[in-house]
């Protein structure tokens, strides 16, 4: 998995990288508001996010992010100053065949294709503290808060 933090809080962090076709950190809009999806492969035309779950304790957020599916480490997560960025691309699930085989699609509804979920952030944080973790298809983020002491 590919994780960045900003450590300086006053300037968001850019990705500056071919898989960041926007040329931003955040969730940026393509064409039409959504980015869009260019493979050979049957998928959806706009983008799509995965649903979390956002905790705050006394001392950390917890993040669960469903991104079942996919290869951790192919995963881009950005922690900045006030949010959370996760960035990736699900391909669609394929199912065993034989080469003689053929298969009919018959219903299609688990997404796939390229995401970007931002989520806000709303304490600040110690960047350097931030640490995950993937299991059962969920990405865990632990956010620890900054002490205000």
């Amino acid at each position: 998995m590919n994780v960045k933090t900003d450590t300086n809080p006053t300037s968001p962090m850019e990705l500056n990288s071919p898989d960041d076709p926007m040329g931003k950190g955040g969730c940026s809009s393509g064409p039409g508001g959504r980015w869009q999806w260019r493979g050979g492969d049957f998928s959806p035309n706009d983008s799509w996010e995965p649903t979390i779950n956002v905790y705050q304790m006394a001392r950390r957020i917890e993040v669960c992010i469903d991104i079942s599916g996919m290869d951790v480490n192919k995963i881009d997560l950005q922690v900045q100053s006030g949010s959370l960025v996760v960035r990736g691309v699900r391909l669609a699930p394929d199912p065993r065949r034989t080469d003689e085989e053929t298969c009919k699609l018959v219903s299609m509804e688990i997404e796939h294709g390229p995401f970007c979920k931002q989520v806000p952030i709303p304490e600040p944080i110690e960047m350097y503290r931030v640490m995950t973790r993937y299991a059962d298809g969920y990405l865990w983020v632990t956010l620890p808060l900054r002490s205000h002491g």
